[in-house]
Formats: C-alpha cells, sequence, structure tokens
C-alpha cells in the first residue's frame, strides 16, 4: 500500500495537454482539406469540439501535415506503419547481435588494457588543444596559446626601416608588480618590470637573444614602453637634424603628450595610419605579419609533436605550456627568417619606400 503524501498538493492529475495522432488520420485530415479548400472548415468537421483556445495550434499542425502529405502516403502504404503515431528513422532503437555486442566487449577492453579511460563520458577531451594559436592578421600581438596557460600572453614590438634592416623585438611578458610602491618602481627602473629573482632569468634571455625584454601585470604595450622605444632607436642616430618618418597605427600609448613632446625632441615625425587602412598602409600588415606569424606557429606546433613523439607507452599524458625560454627564442627565429625582401617589399607595397614619388 502506498504511503500518504505528507504535505503539498499530492500527485498531479494528467491534463493530456497533448494529443498524438496515427498517420492515416493526419493524411485523411489532408485529403479533406484538399476536398474543402478551407482550413476552418476542416477543423470544423473533424474537430467539432475543438477549444477556441488551442485552435491556432491545431491549424498550424494541420498545415505541417499538409507539407509533409509525400511522407504520410509512404508511410501509410504499410497498414502497420498507418496505425503508429510517430514514424522513427530507419536504424534508431535497432538491437545489436551477440556476435556485433562481442567485438565491440573485445573493442572496449583492448582499450582498457592501454590505460585509456572508458565510461559512459569517453568522447570528453581530458587534454584539449586550441585550434586558435595566433591573432588575427594584420594585429600587432601574437598570442602563443598552450594547456594549461592560456592567460599568458607576450606582445612584440617589431621595427625595420626601408632599406630593409631589421633591428631587435622588443618584448613584453606578464609579471605581476610588486604589492610594495618602493620595490614596484624599483622593478620598473632596474628591472624592466620584473622582480629581483625573475630578472636574473630574463635577463638570461635577454643578452641570449639580443632582445629587449620588459614585463608588467597585462603583458600589453603603454606609453612608458613607447618612451623607452623611442629612446632606443631614435635618440642617438648619426644625424639628428635629419627628421625620421615613424608610422604607428592609433593605439593610445604611441600618441599620449609625454610621447608627442619626446618625439618632437628628438626630431621624429609620427605618422598615425587609420585603423581601418593599416593593411594597405603599414608595411608591417602589408607583407611582414604574415610570414613572421606562421614562422611561430610552425615552431609551436613542433613543440606539440615533440611532446607527443617523447611521450612512453603506459605514462600519463601531460601538454605542457612552453616556457618564457621557448617563447623568445621563437620569436627571435621567426624574425631572422623574415628576409630583407619582405621588409623592403612592405614599404614598396604601401608606397612608403624613400624615394617613392606615390
Amino acid at each position: 500500500m502506498a504511503r500518504n503524501s505528507l504535505g503539498g498538493p499530492g500527485r498531479l492529475q494528467n491534463k493530456n495537454a497533448r494529443t498524438a495522432f496515427t498517420a492515416r488520420h493526419k493524411l485523411a485530415v489532408v485529403a479533406s482539406f484538399k476536398e474543402l479548400g478551407d482550413i476552418s472548415a476542416v477543423i470544423r468537421e473533424l474537430y467539432p469540439n475543438l477549444a477556441c483556445s488551442t485552435f491556432e495550434s491545431r491549424r498550424k499542425l494541420i498545415y505541417q501535415w499538409i507539407r509533409d502529405r509525400e511522407a504520410l502516403e509512404r508511410v501509410c502504404a504499410s497498414p502497420v506503419q498507418a496505425e503508429k503515431k510517430k514514424a522513427r528513422s530507419l536504424g534508431v532503437a535497432t538491437i545489436l547481435s551477440a556476435d556485433d555486442e562481442r567485438v565491440i566487449v573485445i573493442w572496449v577492453n583492448e582499450l582498457r588494457g592501454f590505460v585509456m579511460p572508458i565510461t559512459t563520458t569517453m568522447p570528453v577531451f581530458e587534454n584539449y588543444i586550441p585550434t586558435r594559436t595566433l591573432t588575427k592578421k594584420g594585429e600587432k600581438t601574437v598570442w602563443v596559446r598552450c594547456s594549461g596557460k592560456e592567460k599568458n600572453r607576450v606582445t612584440v614590438m617589431l621595427l625595420a626601416d626601408s632599406d630593409g634592416v631589421k633591428y631587435p623585438p622588443k618584448l613584453v611578458y606578464k609579471a605581476a608588480p610588486s604589492q610594495i610602491p618602493l620595490v614596484a618602481e624599483e622593478n620598473r627602473v632596474q628591472r624592466n618590470g620584473f622582480g629581483v629573482r625573475l630578472w636574473k632569468r630574463m635577463q638570461k634571455i635577454q643578452e641570449r637573444t639580443k632582445m629587449h625584454v620588459y614585463g608588467n601585470n597585462t603583458a600589453w604595450w603603454n606609453s612608458n614602453l613607447q618612451l623607452k622605444f623611442l629612446e632606443t632607436y631614435f635618440n642617438s642616430h648619426p644625424d639628428m637634424s635629419v627628421p625620421i618618418l615613424l608610422l604607428l597605427d592609433d593605439f593610445s600609448g604611441h600618441w599620449t603628450q609625454p610621447v608627442r613632446d619626446y618625439a618632437t625632441a628628438i626630431n621624429v615625425i609620427m605618422l598615425k595610419v587609420p585603423p581601418a587602412y593599416t593593411s594597405v598602409c603599414q608595411p608591417a600588415d602589408a607583407s611582414w605579419m604574415k610570414p613572421f606569424k606562421d614562422q611561430i606557429h610552425a615552431q609551436w606546433i613542433d613543440n606539440l609533436r615533440e611532446q607527443i613523439g617523447e611521450w612512453r607507452f603506459r605514462e600519463p599524458f601531460k601538454m605542457k605550456a612552453p616556457e618564457r625560454e621557448n617563447v623568445a627564442d621563437w620569436i627571435r627565429t621567426a624574425w631572422d627568417h623574415i628576409s630583407i625582401k619582405t621588409i623592403s617589399g612592405g614599404y614598396r607595397t604601401t608606397h612608403t619606400a624613400v624615394g617613392d614619388e606615390n
């Protein structure tokens, strides 16, 4: 005997809100509509007790049957199928033979022998490798994304002149600033934004790759780095009386007032490229960035292949994110692979080469 409910309204009564119809009935309604030609007349004749509130839904349902007339005729060709209220696709609820089930059991046991997890959620990927490894075409930031360190990134600032001369890139890594203001300022001035311990490691990268390495909490370019950029490359050129044209995008850090004043003081004319025209007006976007990013992407793929190749049978596999040293080496190698022809070709494509009358 069932126990009584301790509270609440008890078992809800079945309202029969939805009604199912056989395929034979649906086809008869379609034939009636073809004869009468009026959907309202069909409903009044076949459903005289239909509530007004459900008239619209029944009208839409009949129109759906009319659209499916050919399918209903195929189903009703079989007397057995005609009395069914729902037709399932071929193969649904098919029962496998004992031999087929035995093959599946053997296959699953073999996978378990390889220490593979066989569960009800087997298709879930335990080590997901993102398909998006780099930024969109034309952007200046290369995003290296690997398993476990998706939020780590590095910003790269590239510089080359119209003669094809390439200058060492500047890298900005993510580094948490000190909570003590005095120490944070000391790190920024003396250690390029890194702490004492991390700076020892980053200094070795800087010395080995000949690239300037900086750190901040966003790994993003800013006006302070732009000032250092101008000071490094333009503060001591041979003839300070000859102005230098520097093409930059509209990033706000390039155009703060201290940056403008310093550029004027060292005779550098900064020209802003409109946001929608960098692909046709800026040499980097026109010809450098695509091969540069392709080189980094290729090295990233090689790194993944090496990790997979080093995996040993019956050992757990964990994808390792690249170290700061790896990323710096990839960037240095990719920049070295860009030829003088590619660099100068970017200036010719955008008609910004020295002596170009256009």
